[in-house]
C-alpha cells in the first residue's frame, strides 16, 4: 500500500468516516490514477477536472458517482495532500421525483410463502416486520434481539445511529422454530463460513429471485419491504412522528413522502369515471364483459417444461437422441400433469377440492430434486465429522468435450476416477498428511450459459486418518494441497486413462475427432492436452459440519438450469438469466432459439445408471461404517443419535413451511385423499 493511501485512510479513519466511505473514496482515487498512469499528488487540478468532465460526457456515468467522485477529490487534495480548497464542479441535473411501487400486503405474503428456504423467509420477514435498511438487516447479531423487552436494537444504523423497533411476536416466534432445527450463532445472517454478515448482494438476490418465484413484477430492490412497512404502519393508523422514529429518519419531510402512498389517501377522492354515467356510457360496459382470470397465465412463472412441451417433439423427429435423453424430454413434458395420474384431495371442513399430480423424479428434471436433495442431506448428516472440510474443483479442458459427447459415460469415469487417485495419492504422501482422507464428489457438466463445462466438485475432510487408525491428522488451518501439483498429477492420470481405453479399443473417434485413431495421431493429440495448465481449484475451509452439509445441498441433486433462471418463452426464442463470471458477476439475459436451447439442455443428460455422486477413501460405502466410528474416538465425538425416516409431509413443512396436508383455503381443515386419478393419454408425442 502506498505511503499516500495511507496516509488519505488515516484521515478519514480520524474523521470518523465509513468502511464503505473508505472503499469509494479509495477506489475514485485509484482509477484517476490508472487513467493518467501519474500517482495523484502529481496531478494538476486542471487534471481532476478533464478526469470527472471524461466520467459525465464519454463514460456517461451516473451523476451521484461522478459526483461521489468528485468529493473524494476534494477530500485528497485539501484535507490529505493540504492544498487550497477546490470546488470541482459536477453539474446537478434536474432529480426526477419518483415515488416506489408499494407491495400490498397480500403480496408481501405471497412473497414470504414463495421463500425457497426458511432462511430465506427469515431474511425477508424481518427486513419487513422491523422495517430495516438491507445493510441493517445482515449486520443484525442474535444478541440484538431482546425476547423480555420484545425490540429489536439497531446498532450503528444509518449515520451511526441506534435506534430500537419493535420485535414481532410472530417473527420471534418464527426464529425460534428456525433455531431448534439450526442453533444460532453469532450473526442472524451469517456467510457461509459463520465468520461475517451476508454481503448486501446476497439479500438483494435472495430479494429479487423470491418476487420472480411469487409472480409479482413490481420495480424495486429489497427495499421495497422497508416502503411496504412503513406505508402499511401508516394506513393502518399509526401516527407519522412514530413511524419516523422506528425508520430512524432525521426529518419528518423524509418520512412524509409515504402519506401519499397510503392507500386511503389515493382512494379519498375517487376517480371521475365513477360518477354518475353520462348518455352513451352505455358501450363501455362491454370492457366488463371478459370472463375473469384473463390475463392470469401471463403472469404464470416460465418452466423448463413449457420449452419441452413448444418444441421437444420437434426437436426429437430432427436428431438423433439416445434413451436417456429421451426419457429426460418426456419425464420433463409430462411432470406434475394429468399424464402421470395423481389424486383429488377433500378438506374435511370446508369441503374445497384439490387435485395434485404425480412428480416424474428424473433427476434432470429441475421440479423434482428438493425431496432428494433433503433425504440425501438427512443421511449424510450422520456423517459428517468435527472438523474442517475443504472444496477442491477438478475441470476437463473444452478440448475434451467432443469425446465426452461422444463417450459420457467413460469420460465421465474416468474424471471421478483422476480427481479421486490424485487427492487419496496427495493425502497419504507424508509430506502433506500421510493418511487417508474423505471425498465426496459431485459431477457437474454445465457453465452458466448451458455451454459444456466438465468439472467435479470434491468436498475433503480436512485431515486424514493414519495407517491402522492409530491417531487424526488434521491439515493446516487454511491449506490442504498445492494446487498447481494437484493440477500436473490430475492431468497426468486422466490422460494415462485415456490412452489405456485407446489402447483397449474403447474408443470410437468420429466426427471432429475422426482423424486420430491411428496411434501416431492420437499420442500427438494427447500431447497437445498436456501443453496447458489444466484447472484445478480449492476454495477455503468451510466454518463447521453445518455449513458443508448446506453447501453440499446447492451442489448434490442440481440440474443444468433451475426455472428460477428462466425469463420468457416466445416466438420460438427462449430467454434466460446467466451470471457472467468476468463481468464482476453481473446477471445478464441470453436469448437462444429454442432448438439450440434444448441442444445445449441435453449436453448435460448423464447415461442411464451413472452415478453422479460418489464417495471415495474414508467415506466409500464398503468402509465408511468402520472408519467413521474409528474417527469419532479419535475425535471424542459421540456417535449420532438414531433418527426416525421423515415422511414427506413432515420433510416439508420443516423445508418449505408449508404444511401440505392442511388446506389452502381455510386455515384449519385437513385434505384427506378421496380418489386415486389413473394416468391420462399423454398430450406430447415422443415416438
Amino acid at each position: 500500500m502506498s505511503e499516500l493511501r495511507t496516509r488519505m485512510i488515516r484521515d478519514m479513519a480520524l474523521r470518523g468516516f465509513s468502511p464503505r466511505t473508505h472503499e469509494a473514496y479509495v477506489a475514485a482515487v485509484v482509477k484517476l490514477a490508472k487513467y493518467y498512469h501519474r500517482a495523484p499528488d502529481q496531478l494538476t487540478t486542471e487534471d481532476v477536472q478533464a478526469y470527472l468532465a471524461h466520467l459525465i460526457q464519454e463514460r456517461k456515468l451516473a451523476w451521484s458517482t461522478c459526483s461521489q467522485a468528485a468529493h473524494a477529490f476534494r477530500f485528497l487534495y485539501h484535507v490529505t495532500l493540504g492544498r487550497s480548497p477546490v470546488n470541482f464542479s459536477v453539474p446537478a441535473p434536474k432529480q426526477p421525483q419518483k415515488l416506489p411501487d408499494i407491495l400490498s400486503r397480500e403480496e408481501v405474503w405471497r412473497l414470504l410463502r414463495a421463500c425457497a428456504h426458511p432462511w430465506h423467509r427469515l431474511l425477508l420477514a424481518t427486513t419487513y416486520a422491523a422495517g430495516l435498511r438491507v445493510s441493517e438487516v445482515v449486520a443484525l447479531k442474535v444478541a440484538d434481539l431482546d425476547a423480555d423487552r420484545m425490540t429489536i436494537h439497531i446498532v450503528h444504523g444509518k449515520g451511526a445511529k441506534d435506534r430500537y423497533v419493535p420485535l414481532s411476536p410472530r417473527l420471534l416466534q418464527d426464529w425460534r422454530a428456525y433455531w431448534r432445527i439450526r442453533p444460532p450463532h453469532v450473526w442472524l445472517f451469517a456467510n457461509r463460513q459463520g465468520t461475517r454478515p451476508i454481503d448486501l448482494t446476497v439479500a438483494q438476490k435472495i430479494y429479487t429471485m423470491t418476487k420472480l418465484r411469487a409472480g409479482i413484477h413490481k420495480q424495486g430492490g429489497i427495499h421495497a419491504l422497508r416502503h411496504a412497512f412503513a406505508t402499511h404502519l401508516l394506513e393502518a393508523g399509526r401516527d407519522l412522528p412514530t413511524v419516523q422514529d422506528l425508520l430512524g429518519h432525521r426529518h419528518l419531510s423524509t418520512t412524509a413522502r409515504y402519506v401519499h402512498l397510503t392507500q386511503s389517501r389515493v382512494l379519498a377522492t375517487g376517480s371521475p369515471l365513477d360518477l354518475p354515467e353520462p348518455p352513451g356510457a352505455e358501450v363501455m360496459a362491454t370492457a366488463s364483459s371478459a370472463p375473469a382470470g384473463v390475463g392470469a397465465d401471463r403472469a404464470r412463472r416460465v418452466e423448463l417444461a413449457d420449452i419441452v412441451r413448444a418444441h421437444g417433439a420437434a426437436y426429437q423427429r430432427a436428431h438423433p437422441l439416445c434413451r436417456a435423453q429421451r426419457r429426460a424430454l418426456r419425464a420433463i413434458a409430462n411432470c406434475r400433469t394429468a399424464v402421470l395420474g395423481g389424486h383429488r384431495a377433500v378438506c374435511t371442513t370446508c369441503g374445497a377440492e384439490r387435485i395434485t399430480y404425480n412428480s416424474c423424479r428424473n433427476r434432470h428434471c429441475p421440479k423434482c430434486q428438493r425431496v432428494a436433495t433433503e433425504r440425501w442431506l438427512s443421511a449424510r448428516r450422520r456423517e459428517v465429522l468435527p472438523i474442517p472440510y475443504f472444496h477442491v474443483v477438478f475441470t476437463l479442458p473444452h478440448a475434451l468435450n467432443p469425446l465426452a459427447q461422444s463417450h459420457p459415460r467413460l469420460i465421465y469415469r474416468l474424471l471421478f476416477h483422476a480427481a479421486a487417485s490424485t487427492l487419496t495419492r496427495f493425502g497419504r504422501d507424508p509430506r502433506h498428511l500421510g493418511g487417508d482422507l474423505g471425498v465426496t464428489a459431485v459431477l457437474h457438466t454445465w457453465g452458466q450459459t448451458l455451454t459444456q463445462h466438465v468439472h467435479v466438485h470434491c468436498v475433503v475432510t480436512g485431515g486424514a486418518l493414519a495407517p491402522a487408525g492409530a491417531r487424526w491428522i488434521p491439515a493446516r488451518p487454511s491449506f490442504l494441497f498445492p494446487v498447481r501439483a494437484l493440477a500436473k498429477v490430475f492431468r497426468g492420470r486422466f490422460l494415462a486413462g485415456l490412452q489405456r481405453a485407446f489402447d483397449r479399443g474403447q474408443l470410437h473417434l468420429t466426427g471432429s475427432l475422426a482423424a486420430l485413431p491411428e496411434p501416431v495421431a492420437f499420442a500427438a493429440w494427447l500431447a497437445e492436452l498436456r501443453q496447458p495448465a489444466w484447472v484445478v481449484y480449492c476454495k477455503p475451509p468451510f466454518a463447521g459440519p453445518e455449513h458443508v452439509l448446506a453447501y453440499l445441498g446447492r451442489y448434490t441433486h442440481r440440474v443444468a438450469i433451475s426455472n428460477e433462471r428462466l425469463v420468457a418463452v416466445a416466438d420460438g426464442r427462449v430467454r434466460f438469466r446467466w451470471r457472467d463470471y468476468a463481468d464482476h458477476d453481473r446477471v445478464k439475459v441470453m436469448e437462444l432459439d429454442g432448438d439450440e436451447f434444448l441442444r445445449r439442455f441435453l449436453l448435460h443428460v448423464v447415461p442411464n445408471g451413472f452415478v453422479r455422486i460418489r464417495h471415495f477413501g474414508l467415506l466409500a460405502n464398503r468402509r465408511r461404517a468402520t472408519a467413521l466410528a474409528q474417527c469419532r474416538i479419535l475425535l471424542t465425538q459421540p456417535p449420532p443419535a438414531a433418527e426416525l425416516p421423515e415422511s414427506v409431509p413432515d420433510l416439508m413443512l420443516r423445508v418449505t413451511g408449508i404444511d401440505i396436508e392442511r388446506c389452502p383455503v381455510c386455515p384449519h381443515g385437513l385434505l384427506q385423499q378421496v380418489e386415486r386419478l389413473p394416468p391420462a393419454p399423454a398430450i406430447w408425442d415422443t415416438s
